[in-house]
């Protein structure tokens, strides 16, 4: 009834205004009011729509120092979002907070750790170990494949994202855009543009916040390696880079959409540029220049040079290793068939 529907808009509106309190750091005003599941739904929109993974940790370190107090269910959680956020910031106190979380999500989290600090070789040892205790496990299934992809494992890759888009019914744009880049770059199956295609559509209706960004880049990839349209994917890809500036995997897109028509000085200009903005000391981005220095060594024809520029990738799989020194040390003839 009415009386109903009145009561349950103002409970809706009480636990936003909570929410808000909290997000924005006015917790004095609604102290009072507080029990650990606030904490959590604020916690979950800092990280998942906010990334200010800095909140996410104050606001676990002071609800946990009551946690005899928490259920364990809403504890185990928390804990949870401080261990991820740890991890994005690539704080070794990680590795404090993770004794206390056990099972499959221990090493999930641990998968988790190691590919934001770029360690490829022990994220995919922990991502395995988490799926062997638990499956499924999306999460983990989801997070593998982007390192596989990562070490340009396309075929592996791609195994895994087709069985996570099959068994999601509400089409996570995340695994859309994850089975999208291995069957790109992947094997050759029957029907394989129109998929490419409807995957691409998927994205451009999908509500999610993060389904623009995956559109755009999905489908600057399709016409430059798919159409062979180097006007219309720099268009695609700049349009992300305008409206997701501070994304770093846009700027990798550009590079690759780069090397496909062997735009050397827009290669060369994207280095220089992801060299200024981030971190090098960090593996993940010290492999990523790493790698564009040798896609630029292969269009130049430096075949010579590659192997020892390869060498320098940091935790990087020894079989994967073999693999990209063998791909880029014979004539680049797929970038000209337009099949990168």
């Amino acid at each position: 009834n009415k009386d109903d529907e009145g009561y349950l808009s103002d409970v809706s509106k009480y636990q936003f205004l909570i929410k808000r309190a909290i997000i924005e750091d006015r917790i004095s005003e609604v102290e009072e009011l507080l029990v650990p599941s606030h904490f959590l739904q604020s916690m979950k929109e800092l990280y998942d729509v906010h990334k200010n993974y800095d909140d996410v940790i104050n606001l676990a370190d002071r609800i946990l120092q009551n946690e005899n107090f928490i259920d364990r269910h809403i504890k185990n959680e928390i804990r949870y979002y401080l261990c991820m956020s740890l991890a994005r910031n690539k704080d070794d106190r990680f590795k404090e907070e993770i004794q206390l979380i056990d099972g499959a999500e221990h090493d999930f989290l641990f998968g988790f750790y190691y590919r934001q600090i770029g360690k490829t070789d022990k994220a995919i040892e922990r991502y395995e170990a988490a799926l062997a205790k638990r499956k499924p496990f999306a999460r983990a299934q989801r997070d593998l494949v982007q390192v596989y992809l990562s070490v340009e494992d396309y075929d592996t890759a791609y195994k895994l994202a087709k069985e996570n888009y099959e068994d999601d019914k509400k089409r996570n744009p995340f695994h859309i855009h994850a089975y999208f880049t291995s069957l790109l770059r992947g094997p050759s199956i029957p029907d394989k543009v129109n998929i490419l295609r409807r995957l691409i559509d998927e994205l451009r209706i999908n509500k999610h916040e993060n389904a623009r960004e995956f559109f755009y880049r999905c489908k600057a990839q399709f016409e430059a390696i798919i159409n062979n349209n180097e006007r219309q994917a720099m268009l695609d890809i700049n349009e992300a880079i305008e409206e997701f500036p501070k994304n770093h995997r846009v700027l990798i897109d550009k590079f690759h959409i780069c090397a496909k028509f062997h735009n050397e000085k827009e290669m060369e200009n994207i280095i220089k540029i992801y060299q200024e903005r981030y971190n090098l000391k960090q593996i993940y981005n010290h492999n990523t220049v790493i790698k564009f220095n040798i896609l630029l060594l292969a269009i130049r024809g430096e075949y010579d040079k590659i192997p020892s520029m390869a060498r320098k990738l940091k935790s990087y799989p020894e079989e994967a290793l073999d693999k990209l020194i063998l791909k880029y040390t014979s004539p680049l003839e797929e970038f000209a068939a337009g099949k990168e």
